[in-house]
């Protein structure tokens, strides 16, 4: 939340239609029982009707997202980077070697999944659309010789509780503000029972908001073991909000 700076569930979300910046529930609406009802951060005006929640624009627009996706192509869209780079990182492995592909976003899943899908590839994936009983089933898949090759794997919906030490290649597709979410993922398969040598790969874009995180999340490791806990709650604001400064290079006053 831009108020708060506090992290929120989607449910807990409210998206302003007048600009689409997003708040926590309580601290939208503490604003819009004052007297300026205005956007904290570019001061449009809004009223109560243009606050909703961003669970419920999430639902009605994945279907017509997805569609739009599958209408654009794989052939209209020249390669980014790192999926150049993804892929000669498969190339690299052994017929016999398995990799989980990790993603925070499940639109970049999709991408991933059509590139596999056009080069012959067999995959499953685990994301919060499955149900636990289909989560069994691709991990009893995965762990086959003769199953899937690749397991797409959504950050939070993988990222813990799960035994993927079929696998010996670990893809990280992208930066999480929090490194040990990344570090749960990667137990994973690094883990007791896998006997082989494991490789994580992290895909970081050159010049980008992408490195800046990784400079924020060893600064935050070197600080934290104990040191966080002992901060108050106004302390710890005035860290985040140091962060925040740092990711988008913007000097203090």
């Amino acid at each position: 939340c831009a108020i708060c700076l506090m992290e929120m569930e989607e449910k807990d979300a409210i998206i302003l239609r007048a600009c689409s910046h997003v708040y926590c529930t309580s601290c939208i609406s503490r604003v819009a029982r004052g007297p300026s009802t205005t956007c904290p951060l570019c001061r449009i005006p809004f009223c109560k009707q243009d606050m909703m929640k961003s669970n419920v624009v999430s639902s009605a627009a994945a279907k017509d997202d997805k569609n739009s996706l599958d209408r654009l192509g794989s052939q209209s869209l020249g390669p980014s980077p790192k999926m150049e780079a993804l892929r000669s990182a498969i190339e690299e492995m052994r017929d016999e070697e398995k990799a989980v592909i990790f993603s925070q976003f499940t639109k970049f899943l999709d991408v991933i999944e059509q590139m596999l899908d056009r080069l012959g590839y067999t995959f499953a994936r685990i994301d919060g659309s499955r149900r636990a009983v289909q989560r069994i089933e691709c991990l009893r898949e995965f762990s086959r010789d003769d199953g899937p090759r690749f397991m797409l794997c959504s950050l939070h919906a993988a990222g813990t509780g799960i035994n993927l030490t079929r696998a010996n290649h670990i893809f990280m597709m992208d930066v999480w503000w929090n490194s040990a979410v990344e570090s749960q993922a990667m137990d994973r398969v690094h883990r007791i029972g896998q006997k082989r040598d494991v490789r994580v790969v992290r895909f970081v874009m050159c010049d980008s908001i992408e490195e800046r995180m990784i400079e924020i999340q060893e600064a935050k490791a070197a600080i934290g073991k104990g040191v966080m806990e002992k901060l108050t709650p106004e302390e710890l604001r005035r860290v985040r909000i140091s962060n925040l400064r740092m990711l988008f290079q913007v000097k203090g006053t």
